[in-house]
């Protein structure tokens, strides 16, 4: 019996210092994303035109089937 309280108050420290643990790292990544947040961001000034490079390959994210569940339909969507 006595073998078994240890037993049960160590499994309760474990999984208490896990908790603890746990919040300390959730809490770093959240001030780091916050931190991130609050960086400098970047201006645009009116009349600005975006420049877009195609040089690379744009993948399909589409799987080129309508929305209908029929599959005679030949139509294509998305990128041609």
């Amino acid at each position: 019996m006595r073998d078994f309280f240890k037993s049960l108050l160590t499994s309760c420290l474990g999984v208490f210092l896990a908790i603890i643990l746990l919040f300390f790292v959730g809490s770093f990544f959240v001030a780091r994303s916050v931190s991130s947040a609050m960086d400098d961001k970047t201006t645009v000034s009116a009349n600005s035109v975006i420049e877009l490079n195609f040089k690379s390959v744009i993948p399909e994210k589409t799987d080129n089937l309508e929305a209908s569940f029929d599959l005679k339909n030949k139509k294509m969507i998305g990128l041609q």
